[in-house]
Formats: structure tokens, sequence, C-alpha cells
């Protein structure tokens, strides 16, 4: 059982060996002083957030205000640099809501999530000596708190970019997750078995009994000596996440290691209006206390050892940093803690303070209950210096050691004195306070310029921190100090548009209104850039029910069914309906608002959106096989699901027309009333009409009598008898008729000799007639193409008599097939190649003309649609004549990769005519000059051929 002191005795022994040595000078005994006992925590995970990309502009990014200004701190925390103060502040804030042990799964918009730097534009880091700063500042200011020693730490960070402004956000979160055995309703039942604890301790009679702060300090120190044993358990497992580690290892099992001694020891005094801290090397912890105006170190842990030696129990109580320090590692301070006080003080060392107990002549320790700061309002100009004063309430308070802080080094310096000089224009706070902090005393500084102008020193807004919903409008309105500032404007911004925007409304202030859900801050600052304040705006993300109404399609709507209320739509796109186009998402069934990507979601409810489909119109082609049919009629839209409608009339001189059939030979009969469902090629059927009589055949036969005369020989016109027997008398000379077989010479004259008789025939047998006028498929497999367009019959070139008479057919309709390709002939004589039917084409060469029965007509127009989505064609070439290419002409040909157009005429390229042609195609524009050149690319480019690469070549 552990020795307690025996105050009077104690007294005694120790008042007579003052009379030999005043000085304490214990020859301790070999006691192992063990120093490393002290863990550093864990660096927290860091998981990095997907970036955010924003189209728009972000017109201006400063960095957000302080968050968490609500978290409870203490004297720890004033020695920290900005960003361990950051991390100190989301530590406490997510100590008080611990996400439990389970959890799988994290959100930043979790109410477990705390920000720790919102709105930046450079990415938050530390160091792991700013991180340990941070995690030890805020054990120490909360030794109720054993959150962090049965917790995990992890943060995430994250951007959202402005590509507009080329502007990167940066956002960084924190948040602890519960050890297993622990949650949020446990720590703070341990928080309130801690506080019942110093209650329950500081209520002991050898403290009630003391009189005065200074006994009252060392009779905590002795008694909790006597309830505590060191955790060599907790030592040998050497992690954080231990109870040795906290006051709670006192209260539950009465043992602890260094740090759970200095938190104790700590916390009992605050409980008693005594100020101290703990500082720390690497491998240990202890306590710097303050007495009066001084500091004294102790160290209960060296002082907790099995003796009953009263100088070896309090050989590390109360003495200056320098008597406490021997030069070993376990008394070198950290960086964090290097900042903490030095104690100089010697007056109030074991030896007094027992003697001051003995004579029961302890000058009572009075705190301070109240500071006044004079000045209140400093004005003055760039080097201006002088002192501040103090008034302490109550008078006889002789606790009076203060802590100077100025908000503003630029513009005011201030020592450990109040003494103070003014450094440059601007504006700034003075305060003085108590070392712990409770009681404190400010005054405002204005520094002029040398044209004599008050800059703006504070400013107040009506609002600091709002929670909104989606749609939210208010104002906030401000107030300026010193009131006599020479320019008062205000600067207002939003650190995030896509959350809240502001409205200026100068004097009045500014009306926001919340666009999204997150986090906003509200920047005020004064227009002469001397300070500035904010507001932090948070909006819940609220998550609504979508439905979609496919509306007769088919996909998949699972992943876009939770929207956000406040963001854009993330809308399912990917939906097919069979013979219809996709137009959209709208509000209602018919009719309605439609619903973009870039749509914000405004419903603060469950909805319903609803796909809108346009049926797909088809072409239906008309081909009059061999027969004719009007223009116009050749060729119409029908959208999907409707019927054909009326069908055109064709016509084919001598035979009657049977019908419009799905095929050119065969097939099955297509009615007005046929439904579509597809793009359609309807063939006309016809009926040869057999002649009457075949008489009148021979009566077509010129009367042979005047034929007679008009022949000088009378002997041609017996060849015109069409008995066979009358062409042998026809030659003169029967003998001559021998030598004709060996010499090809007589053979001409006998064509050349009568050529009448060969066009009578033609004339008078009207089925070559016919045949010539009407059976265009003939017509068309007696021509051909040449590379350059240029059509040639297949039939000898040199039969003028067959020339003449095709030339003067051409089809009723105009259309014509050449080399496989089909063209229709206006009145004016030009050419327009139509839509191929054949999509399995490779290469197409539209030439400058083509030829059709010896007449010539110039090529000047691809049909739109023409070879759309041949997706074999690799390779075209357009002639020297084309005026105008079609609207999506050759769009959809994938794999067309090479193209030649001589575009001198090119006047009209149509909408998509190459798009989706292969990428990285080679066209060659051959044209007079390099303007026509750029004209050309421009239009290709516009028309779909955007990643083409295009050559200039002169012609």
């Amino acid at each position: 059982m552990k020795y307690k002191l025996k105050l009077i005795i104690g007294l005694f022994i120790f008042f007579f060996a003052l009379t030999f040595n005043s000085n304490l000078n214990v020859q301790a005994e070999n006691f192992n002083y063990i120093s490393n006992d002290y863990v550093n925590p864990p660096l927290p995970e860091i998981n990095k957030l997907e970036p955010v990309i924003y189209d728009g502009l972000m017109l201006r990014v400063r960095n957000a205000a302080n968050l968490n200004t609500d978290a409870d701190t203490g004297i720890h925390y004033r020695y920290l640099d900005d960003t361990s103060k950051k991390m100190y502040r989301a530590l406490y804030k997510a100590a008080l809501n611990v996400y439990p042990h389970d959890t799988a799964s994290f959100l930043i918009t979790d109410s477990h999530m705390i920000g720790v730097a919102y709105g930046d534009t450079e990415e938050f880091t530390f160091t792991a000596d700013q991180y340990q700063a941070a995690y030890e500042a805020v054990r120490y200011d909360h030794p109720d708190m054993v959150q962090f020693n049965a917790c995990v730490v992890k943060m995430w960070s994250g951007y959202t970019s402005y590509t507009s402004s080329d502007v990167k956000v940066y956002n960084t979160y924190l948040c602890l997750i519960a050890n297993e055995g622990y949650d949020q309703a446990k720590f703070d039942e341990i928080t309130a078995e801690i506080q019942q604890g110093r209650t329950r301790f500081l209520n002991d009679s050898s403290i009630t009994n003391a009189t005065g702060k200074y006994a009252k300090e060392l009779a905590i120190h002795d008694l909790l000596l006597n309830i505590t044993t060191y955790d060599y358990d907790c030592l040998a497992e050497n992690t954080v996440y231990n109870m040795g580690h906290s006051v709670y290892g006192i209260v539950k099992d009465g043992k602890a290691v260094c740090d759970g001694y200095a938190m104790a020891f700590s916390y009992l005094l605050e409980g008693i209006g005594i100020n101290s801290v703990i500082v720390s090397s690497q491998s240990h912890a202890w306590n710097v206390v303050q007495l009066g105006y001084e500091w004294y170190e102790v160290d209960v842990t060296w002082d907790d050892v099995n003796s009953t030696d009263e100088g070896i129990l309090h050989k590390y109580y109360n003495l200056s940093t320098e008597q406490i320090s021997d030069g070993s590692a376990a008394r070198t301070r950290t960086d964090a803690s290097a900042k903490f006080p030095i104690a100089y003080g010697t007056t109030y060392n074991y030896t007094y303070v027992k003697e001051l107990i003995f004579k029961n002549s302890e000058a009572a320790l009075v705190s301070v209950t109240g500071l006044t700061l004079a000045p209140q309002q400093l004005t003055g100009k760039t080097g201006d210096s002088g002192r501040f004063t103090l008034t302490y309430s109550p008078e006889n308070a002789n606790n009076r050691s203060v802590l100077w802080e100025s908000s503003n080094t630029d513009v005011i310096l201030v020592d450990d004195y109040g003494y103070y000089i003014l450094k440059g224009p601007g504006s700034a706070t003075v305060t003085a306070m108590t070392a712990n902090g409770t009681v404190k005393s400010s005054a405002s500084v204005y520094v002029t310029d040398e044209n004599d102008n008050i800059f703006v020193g504070n400013i107040t807004l009506s609002d600091t921190l709002l929670e909104c919903e989606y749609g939210d409008t208010g104002i906030i309105t401000y107030t300026v100090a010193p009131a006599n500032a020479t320019n008062k404007n205000i600067i207002w911004e939003s650190s995030n548009k896509y959350v809240a925007t502001v409205e200026d409304k100068g004097a009045e202030g500014i009306v926001y209104t919340v666009t999204g859900p997150g986090k906003a801050i509200i920047t005020a600052k004064s227009e002469d850039g001397s300070c500035e304040t904010a507001c932090e705006i948070n909006v819940p993300y609220v998550n609504i029910k979508v439905t979609y109404d496919l509306a007769g399609g088919t996909g998949d709507v699972e992943d876009n069914i939770w929207q956000i209320c406040g963001r854009r739509y993330s809308l399912p796109m990917e939906v097919t309906r069979e013979g219809y186009e996709f137009a959209g998402w709208y509000t209602a069934k018919e009719g309605g608002d439609k619903v973009n990507y870039w749509t914000v979601v405004t419903a603060k409810e469950d909805h319903t959106l609803y796909a809108h489909w346009n049926a797909i119109k088809y072409t239906i082609t008309f081909n009059a096989n061999g027969g004719s049919v009007v223009y116009a009629d050749a060729q119409r839209e029908v959208a999907y699901g409707d019927a054909i409608g009326e069908l055109p009339e064709a016509a084919f001189e001598g035979y009657t027309f049977d019908g419009w059939f799905d095929a050119a030979e065969g097939g099955n009969e297509v009615t007005a009333t046929a439904i579509v469902t597809g793009d359609m090629t309807l063939y006309a059927h016809w009926t040869i009409i057999p002649p009457e009589d075949p008489e009148p055949e021979q009566h077509a036969d010129p009367d042979p009598e005047p034929e007679q005369p008009a022949d000088p020989d009378p002997e041609p016109t017996q060849p015109a008898d069409p008995d066979p027997e009358p062409e042998q008398p026809a030659d003169p000379d029967p003998e001559p008729t021998q030598p004709a077989d060996s010499d090809p010479e007589p053979e001409q004259p006998e064509e050349l000799v009568n050529p009448e008789p060969e066009q009578s025939e033609q004339i008078v047998n009207p089925e070559a007639e016919q045949s010539v006028n009407n059976e265009a498929e003939q017509q068309k497999a007696e021509v051909s193409e040449t590379e350059t367009g240029t059509a040639i019959s297949k039939n000898d070139v040199n039969d003028s008599a067959q020339t003449t008479a095709n030339e003067a057919v051409l089809p009723a309709d105009g259309n014509i097939e050449v080399a496989g390709k089909e063209y229709h002939v206006d009145e004016t004589g030009n050419a327009t190649v139509m839509v191929a039917e054949n999509k399995d084409v490779t290469s197409v060469k539209i030439g400058d003309t083509v030829n059709y029965n010896g007449e010539s007509y110039k090529v000047t127009v691809v049909q739109s649609k023409a070879y759309k989505n041949c997706k074999k064609l690799k390779s075209l070439t357009l002639g020297s004549n084309i005026e105008k290419i079609g609207s999506g002409a050759f769009s959809g040909c994938k794999n067309l990769g090479k193209i030649t157009i001589k575009a001198n005429n090119l006047k009209t390229v149509g909408g998509g005519s190459f798009k989706g042609i292969k990428n990285g195609a080679k066209i060659t524009v051959v044209c007079k000059d390099k303007k026509t050149y750029d004209k050309v690319v421009k239009k290709l480019k516009k028309a779909g051929a955007k990643t083409a690469k295009f050559k200039f070549k002169k012609g």
C-alpha cells in the first residue's frame, strides 16, 4: 500500500531539516525514471476525392475564412501555427460526432465529416510535426475526452476545377472512426464519468482543508500520487490507443503513463483555477504550472516512485526549467512544446511551500476576474510607439500574469509588457488575456497612411453561420468600425457560386441566393484592403428520387434514379425505341419542359421524367422499272408507323401499269395502306400491250413508188422487197461478187449504196421505235461511264443511224442509270447524282459529265444522303462541275479515308455531309488558288470533316 503523507509529522521533520539546509539536497536512491512511455500519434490516412469539373467561369476565388470557429479551444491552442489550429478545430468538432466502428462507406456530406480547409486556392498540406502539435494540443486542452485515444483519424482531399477561369478550389475533410467497443454514446458516458471523478477528487478533505492555491497544488500532487500506479502494461503495448495515456485510465483503473499523469494533474489544477500546460519531448510528458507571476515545472510521473522519502516524492515538484533539465533527450522539448512558457520561478519550490504551510502564512492566491485595456481605441501613424495600461479586477488580484497578442503584426507589434510600435497602415486588434484565456480585454488600433486615411478596422456581419436549403434567399447586413473610416465600401464574394451567389445592395448589405448543396463562404472585405470577415452558408445534400417513364422505349435507368436537389441532372441517355429517335426527357408526358444534362434539379420532392420520341422518317423511292414517274413523286419521306399514302401514277408506252411491288420482278404488291418500318424501294410492274393486228406494220412501210424517183438508180428498190431473192439481182455482175469475198473494199459501197432502206426499216417497225423510246433498262445497258464521267456506247460508236435515234431519247422523268449510278437530268440539262441503292460500294468516282445516248450532261449536284452509311466506301472523287453536295451525302461512311474534290465550282456543302467519315481522312482539294482552297476547307470542316487532313493541289 502506497505511503500516505502525514502532513503534521512531515512538516516537523522538514522544519528541523531546514535548520541545516534551506535547499533540499536529497541523495536519491537509484530509481528507474521511465522516459520512453510517450507515443506519437500515427499520421492520418489521406484519401483523394475524384475531381469535380465545371465548365463555368469562376470570376474570383479567395481562401475561405477559418472553419469551425465555434470549436472549444484552450491554452495549448494559442501556441499553434495556423495550419495546426485548423486541424485542432476540426479534430475537436469531429470528436463530438464520431463514425461508428463498422462504418464501411464515407461521404463528405455526412454530418460526421468535418471540413479542415475549404475554398482554398492551394491544396491544404501539413507536416508530421504540425499534426502532432494539433493532436497533442486538442488532447491536452480536453482531458475529459478520450476520443483521441480510441479513434482512428482519416482525411479526404479534393478539388473543384473551373475550366473557363483556370482555377482550382481545394477542400479538405477529416473524421474520427471509433475503435471496436466504442461509439459516440460511450464517449459521452466516459466524459461524464471523468468530470464526476474530478469533482470527487477535489472534494477530498486533503484538498478542501488546504489553504490557498499553493497548498492545494501540493495536496493535488500528493493525492494524485497516492491513488495512481504506473501502467507498465500500457508501456509494453506502445500504442496511443490505450487508456493509460488518458485521465480515464486513472479514473477507471488507477493506472497511467506519463501523459496520463500530466493530463490528470493539469485537469485537476484547472478545477481550482490554476493554469498549466503539458510539455513533451519525443519520449516523455510533464507539466508547467503558473503560480502568481511565475511558471514552474512539475513531473508527477517521476515523483511517483516507490519511496517513503519526502524529498524523493517531490524531487520534480515546482522546479525551474533549468533545474529540471538534465541534458537528456527526455527533457528536450518538441518544436511545439518549445513555444510554451519557460519556467523561471524559484520562489515556490517544495521547501518554501512546506514552510508556508507550516507557518500558515501563505498569502492567498487571488486570481484576476477582470481586465480593462487602455486605450480602447488607438489611432496613429507609422512609427508611433507607446504602452498600453491594464487595470485588474479585483484590485488585490496577485496572479497578474497576462499574455499579449496582435491580430496583425504588419500594423502593430506589442511585447509582454504592453509596449507597442505602429508598423504600417491598416487596422488590428491588440488583446491582453490571462494565461488560461478566460479573462481578456482588447483595443482597436488604426494606423493612417501618408494621406491620413483611416482604414476599416472591423466588419461585423448580421450572420456568420447560416443553415439553408436550396432556393433560399436572404439578406446579410453589416457595420463598419471605426465609424469615421475614410472608405467604408465593402467587396462581397462567394467562394462557390454553385452553392450561393451574392447581389451587392451597397450600404444595405447583400442578398444571397442558395443555388445548390455544399458549403460557401461569403466574404466581406473592406475596399481599402485592411480587414475582412465571412459568413459560412451550409446547404444539405437532399436526395430526390426520379422515376423515368420510357414511353415504350427501353434502357437502363437504375444508375440515375437518385438526384441531388440543386445539382444538375444525371440523366440516362442510352435509351432506344424501335423506329423512333430519342427527343429527350420532359417534365410531362405531353409537352412540359425539356430536361437537359445542364438542367438543375429544382424540385424538392420525388418526381417523374418522361421520354419523348420523334418517329424516324424513312425514304420511299418509286422505281418506274423502265417506265416513267413524275420526278416530284419519285421519292417521299414517311414517318415510322405511318401508312405510305396515295401511290403515284406511272407510265410506260405500250404497257399497262400493274401496280407497285417490293421487288423489280416478282415480290408482293404494296398498297397505300402499307405501314412504313424502314426505307423502301417500290418497283412498277408492267404488262405489254399485244398488237391488235400485225397488218398495220406493213402499212407503216412507206410507198415504194416515191422512193424510186428519189434514187437515181432503180435497182436499189428491189432490196426493199421483204423477199430475199431480189437481193441477188442487185449485184450488177455475178462475176465480181467472187472477188468481193476476198477484197473488203466492195463491201463498204454495198452499205453506202442505199442507206435509206435501213432507215426505213427502223421507222417502219414500231416495235423498234418502242424499244428505243421506252425500254430504259436496255438503254442503260448500252452505255458506260469513263473515269472522267464520259459515257461511251457499248455498240459501235460509228453506227450513226443508231446514235441519231438514241440521242432523241431521255426518259420522261429524267432519271437515267449510267455505270451503276443513278442520275436525274433536269430541264436545264444538269445532272444530279441520286441516292445509291448499292450500300456495299467501295469506290465512287463522279466525273465532270455523264453521257447518255450520245448526249453529255454536266454533273452539278450530289443528292442529300446519296451515299449515307456506305460503310465499305473507302475512296471518293468528285468532278469539277460539282456545285452542291447535299446534306448527309457521305455521312456515316466510317471507312472513307481518301477523298479528291475538284472544287473550283463548289459553292455549297450541306450540313453533316462528311460527318462520321474515317478519323484522319486525307482530303485533296484541287482548285485554282489558296483563297478558294481555304473557303472549301472551312465548309468541309463545318460539314463534319473536322479531323481530316487537307492538301492543296493547284488545278
